[in-house]
């Protein structure tokens, strides 16, 4: 009996960190694509010699997360 509570107990420890680390993994990931992003705006901004360059750089478009994660799945789906 105490055998089976402790097995349940862990089995729905294991659960909730699997539950957990698929969640942290989604937020982490998104998060570094931000990260990158703005980065490489930054980058932009710091090597513009005119002021034209760097209005340019804040202007540029960038690529949405979910736009991002659409396409890579599409790739991903097509190997």
């Amino acid at each position: 009996m105490i055998k089976n509570t402790i097995k349940v107990f862990t089995m729905k420890k294991i659960i909730a960190l699997g539950i957990a680390l698929i969640v942290l993994s989604a937020c982490s990931s998104k998060s570094l694509y931000e990260t990158g992003q703005n980065y490489q705006k930054n980058e932009c901004m710091k090597n513009a010699a005119t002021a034209e360059q760097h209005q340019a750089c804040l202007n540029e478009k960038r690529q949405s997360y979910r736009d991002y994660q659409r396409e890579r799945e599409e790739i991903i789906e097509k190997q």
